[in-house]
């Protein structure tokens, strides 16, 4: 096994984005953060989902049956 002598390595060097690369570098990820933090606002389980839909067809289903009562003729 040989080694290579540490005069002859050179310290690998990155060169930052510059212009439009790195417009769409900070795009990419302002735009992956914002899918994050949707995805997490808008997933519920399936019980809440469940709960809400429920309270949703019984306001529903309050809301028709006021209307008929207003509606009804004596």
């Amino acid at each position: 096994m040989t080694t290579v002598p540490t005069d002859y390595v050179q310290p690998a060097r990155r060169v930052r984005p510059h212009g439009l690369d790195r417009a769409l570098m900070r795009l990419s990820l302002a735009t992956l953060l914002w899918a994050r933090r949707h995805a997490e606002r808008t997933s519920i389980s399936y019980e809440e989902h469940t709960r809400v839909h429920q309270e949703s067809v019984a306001r529903e289903r309050r809301e028709h049956e006021a209307l008929r009562l207003l509606t009804r003729r004596f």
